[in-house]
């Protein structure tokens, strides 16, 4: 099963690097205001989002509607082989680039629990 995972993930991310800026840029779009509309995102206080890269869906959009309507995000920070934590970004340009060219939040500040929709 994990050979058929890994098989699959191989080709849907080949497809997706063959996609045009412009079909990413309206995928992106149609993915970002869906999530917004979503009641979970409104009714959430604090959004943990992954940092996309390459073709991946463009989530700082979606980090910055978060933001500017006063919700908390979290990001993850790599602290090491297969360790990740979430870490709060009050800011955009506060990412950096990270481990394996992953944006992360520089200088990582505590990590807090709450309910989060991720």
């Amino acid at each position: 099963m994990a050979d058929q995972k890994n098989q699959l993930r191989k080709e849907l991310i080949r497809a997706r690097g063959l996609l045009s800026e412009e079909a990413l840029r309206r995928s992106d779009e149609a993915i970002r205001e869906q999530v917004l509309a979503m009641p979970e995102f409104r009714d959430a206080r604090v959004i943990y989002s992954y940092c996309s890269v390459q073709s991946e869906v463009d989530t700082r959009g979606l980090m910055r509607a978060a933001l500017e309507q006063g919700k908390t995000v979290a990001v993850p920070v790599i602290f090491g082989a297969g360790q990740m934590r979430p870490r709060r970004l009050s800011r955009l340009e506060d990412l950096v680039d990270g481990a394996w060219g992953s944006p992360q939040r520089r200088s990582p500040s505590p990590g807090w629990r709450r309910r989060t929709l991720i």
